[in-house]
């Protein structure tokens, strides 16, 4: 399948997972609803055998099904990119990807659909960075590029025993930033920080083991100097387009220097981009109504008796 190809059917596939997920998230408040009111009622046991309850919970049922189902069908049209390379090793860092855009189950702060795959052995944590152009897909989760330039994390770089790599890419109209960072030797209790686009961070113990925790991300820790990181071989890049990935440490060319853009954290919902400095409410009117429940309900239902 062509990239052209995998474009157009992602599209088509994501607005199904928009609608899936807003269904869910529809029926999920109707069933609560309905629990608050047999509690004030005393009636609770009850509520839960009614044939209201039990079609709600019916209908999430199905919707959840087609929901895992739009998610296996995402993973597989996800391109293999290159983000960057281990400066200690050599070796590339490869992963399943979404770069057609940030509307993509992959940029899904809370629930991100993004497959398990073999890292480098050095292989430390992905951050990243976004300068957002053009029209925002209309997604209902909220998706965290992170800032609008790329920086380092001061507290991950000190460690004497990592580095960190740039690499510019594009994410649909976007330019992206990655920045990678390794350890060699990975001790398993280095200074962490959010995965890219996550309130988390995935690392292993010194036992081998991987665990997932949450970390700090105050863009006040960020430094978005980068000159002084790659002077002191700290920080190594990657030019735009480079095809074959080569690391570099001079200054003179290097592309990543005094870029403008926020360096607040970008979020994104709904067509709208706000930082952390900002606040942003989910209008009311994204609900569905009723009707529109009941023909997501209805198409859904058709879809699992044709399968």
């Amino acid at each position: 399948m062509t990239q052209s190809n995998k474009s157009e059917e992602r599209t088509a596939l994501l607005k199904s997972c928009g609608e899936t997920m807003k269904l869910i998230e529809t029926l999920q408040f109707k069933r609560l609803d309905l629990k608050y009111q047999i509690i004030e009622n005393g009636e609770l046991q009850e509520a839960e055998v009614s044939p209201e309850y039990e079609k709600l919970q019916e209908d999430l049922f199905a919707a959840d099904e087609a929901y895992m189902t739009y998610c296996d069908l995402y993973t597989d049209l996800l391109p293999e990119v290159t983000l960057s390379r281990c400066p200690f090793t050599g070796e590339l860092y490869i992963l399943p990807f979404d770069s057609f855009g940030i509307d993509g189950l992959w940029w899904d702060s809370d629930e991100p659909v993004r497959p398990d795959v073999k890292l480098p052995d050095t292989f430390l944590v992905l951050t990243g960075a976004m300068h957002l152009t053009g029209k925002l897909s209309a997604m209902p989760f909220i998706a965290m590029p992170g800032p609008g330039k790329p920086y380092v994390h001061p507290s991950v770089l000190l460690q004497p025993q990592v580095k960190a790599v740039v690499m510019a890419l594009s994410v649909g109209p976007h330019t992206a930033w990655v920045i990678a960072y390794f350890a060699d030797p990975l001790q398993g209790n280095e200074v962490l920080v959010n995965e890219w686009g996550l309130d988390v961070c995935f690392h292993a113990t010194e036992n081998g083991d991987w665990i997932c925790e949450t970390a700090d991300a105050d863009p006040d820790d960020f430094d978005f100097d980068l000159a002084p990181w790659i002077q002191s071989g700290k920080l190594l890049w990657i030019a735009p387009e480079d095809a074959h990935k080569t690391l570099r440490s001079d200054l003179e060319k290097c592309p990543y220097l005094n870029l403008q853009g926020t360096e607040q954290l970008q979020y994104v919902q709904d067509g709208q981009v706000w930082t952390n400095e900002e606040t942003y409410e989910t209008m009311a009117d994204d609900a569905l109504s009723e009707t529109e429940l009941q023909e997501l309900v209805t198409r859904l239902q058709e879809g699992a008796g044709d399968e």
